[in-house]
């Protein structure tokens, strides 16, 4: 027995198997609109923010942006883009976190806000071979998160947006060395930083900085 199709019978089956291709296959549609815009010898600064509560904090002391809350650097390796960032966690584990991109996604798709890749334009011959060997040096060692936000503590206390800027700032030999902002802790949020006045890095200042290119950028 021969098995005939028509047709429209043909094109109902051709569009019935797209759209199970397309919901089986959505959670790996995040990194895809991405990638096309990456150029993998390239290194990028990765911006999201949230609505949680360190992410409403860490706003709240940005300068000209409100939206972005947390920063890591974008790298391609091992055939895949990887967002190395620091995150708060248990002190028998690293707070230095290597996701994938769709990893670093998926994990604010509740309260992601705001999202934005930027490419690296500081303009030292060597800052990709040293960024990543400055990486693969901390990667190495064990990183606590800097509760304090002290820029004067261990090399291995560290917050987000410092880690970003500490690889970059060594990577070029201190060419790229930008000054802290200083500001008063507002409100209840002396309770938690335990501090009057805070030296820091804002997550804001790679979006305003001349060093640094948007080449992506999603606000919801």
């Amino acid at each position: 027995m021969v098995l005939g199709f028509s047709q429209n019978s043909i094109k109902l089956l051709s569009l019935l198997w797209l759209t199970i291709g397309t919901i089986f296959s959505c959670n790996k549609n995040l990194e895809v609109k991405y990638v096309p815009i990456l150029q993998k010898h390239e290194v990028y600064v990765i911006l999201r923010g949230t609505n949680s509560k360190e992410g409403i904090i860490a706003k709240s002391y940005n300068t000209l942006d409100k939206r972005p809350s947390h920063s890591g650097i974008l790298i391609y390796d091992n055939e895949q883009w990887l967002v190395y960032h620091i995150i708060p966690n248990k002190k028998d584990k690293t707070a230095l976190v290597v996701n994938t991109l769709e990893e670093f996604m998926q994990k604010t798709q509740e309260s992601n806000q705001f999202f934005a890749i930027l490419q690296e334009n500081i303009g030292y011959n060597q800052i990709h071979d040293e960024i990543r060997k400055q990486l693969k040096v901390l990667t190495d060692s064990h990183i606590y998160f800097d509760y304090d936000f002290c820029l004067e503590n261990a090399f291995n206390y560290l917050y987000c947006s410092e880690f970003v800027v500490k690889v970059l700032s060594q990577a070029t030999d201190f060419a790229f060395n930008p000054t802290p902002l200083n500001a008063t802790v507002i409100g209840l949020h002396s309770a938690f930083l335990q501090r009057a006045y805070l030296d820091y890095y804002p997550v804001d200042f790679f979006l305003s900085s001349e060093c640094f290119e948007l080449v992506y950028e999603e606000s919801i």
